[in-house]
């Protein structure tokens, strides 16, 4: 049986076997601290097979989560209660975050705490309720913004990354693709005598076929044969025909936008805007909302309602008031009333 020396000046002897017994009663009365509680989190995700981007998604707010409860002083997860949430809602909303940006830091810490609770590193989950956001209407770009965008550079002046950000512009524009799938997508992947493109990465994981639209063949065609590429090249590439990150598209994005002054017009300049733009412009051509569903990649009809709100002067065209119908009939003979205005 080890032991070792007791303190100084003393011969006591101090079983070894004791002392590691008791730093484990205290380890397990303590619990995980938050750094290796959101390890574990992390670990079960990866072991579920969610995408990279999902899990940076849960460290980075994690993170935000651990860096708040550091200075609170809190320790770990066990002492995260319903008035610790709060506290952290209110510190998120005087940092001004958006209330779905607080709302999604709610979601995220509900599920962290929840699998805790379920593998017993924790006795209880709060499950905290999100805050009420306001439903803002997210601006699309105008047709004339959208011509300019599709505006295709001179080929002659213009460099590889130039054109390849018109590229990108013009894809998502004519596809209404996520850029995490357009950044995905390789020459073999298009199929030009059936007109389609297997889209093979989605954010559900369920591949599907896109019709290849008239306007956007020839603009692939010319940028595939002038950057060379060709069988397992992907479709986006850098100057040195590598694929380039999903999050570079984002710049590309607002690069063009700033090359043809459509940043200037108020409207976010984004992949995402250029999603919804594509959405909203099918819907208007006749496009009935169950397809553009399937093309969206959405699971539910309600996801699809937030792309396809009405302008304004669509609503203007269709409105018909009741008084417009049902219009009295004219009373011949009968002399208007005159008030006495004294």
């Amino acid at each position: 049986m080890a032991a070792k020396k007791g303190p100084r000046g003393g011969g006591k002897l101090v079983r070894l076997d004791v002392v590691q017994d008791s730093a484990v009663a205290r380890r397990l009365e303590i619990g995980l601290d938050m750094d290796e509680s959101i390890e574990v989190f992390l670990d079960s995700r990866r072991a579920l097979g969610l995408r990279q981007t999902t899990i940076d998604l849960y460290a980075a707010q994690l993170g935000l989560l651990r860096s708040w409860a550091t200075s609170e002083g809190i320790k770990g997860p066990a002492e995260i209660d319903s008035a610790t949430i709060r506290r952290y809602v209110r510190w998120a909303q005087e940092r001004g975050n958006k209330g779905s940006s607080i709302n999604t830091k709610i979601q995220l810490t509900n599920t962290f705490l929840k699998f805790l609770s379920e593998e017993g590193h924790i006795t209880s989950a709060p499950n905290a309720k999100k805050i009420k956001t306001d439903k803002t209407i997210i601006q699309s770009f105008t047709e004339g913004d959208v011509r300019k965008l599709l505006d295709p550079p001179d080929s002659k002046k213009a460099d590889i990354v130039e054109y390849r950000d018109y590229i990108i512009v013009a894809s998502l524009l004519g596809t209404g693709l996520r850029l995490s799938s357009l950044a995905a997508i390789k020459i073999s992947d298009i199929d030009f005598l059936t007109k389609q493109i297997h889209i093979r990465h989605t954010k559900n994981r369920k591949e599907m076929i896109l019709p290849l639209s008239p306007t956007l063949e020839p603009i692939l065609r010319e940028w595939i044969d002038r950057a060379g590429l060709e069988g397992d090249d992907h479709l986006i590439v850098n100057r040195y025909g590598q694929p380039i990150h999903h999050r570079s598209i984002d710049d590309s994005v607002k690069r063009r936008c700033a090359l043809v002054g459509v940043d200037k017009s108020g409207v976010r300049c984004s992949p995402h805007t250029l999603r919804h733009t594509f959405a909203k412009m099918a819907v208007r051509n006749g496009m009935d909302i169950f397809t553009l569903q399937h093309i969206l990649g959405h699971s539910s009809i309600d996801m699809v309602r937030k792309y396809v709100h009405l302008l304004d002067s669509d609503i203007a065209a269709r409105f018909t008031s009741p008084l417009d119908i049902l219009k009295p009939a004219k009373q011949k003979g009968r002399k208007a009333i005159k008030f006495d205005r004294r």
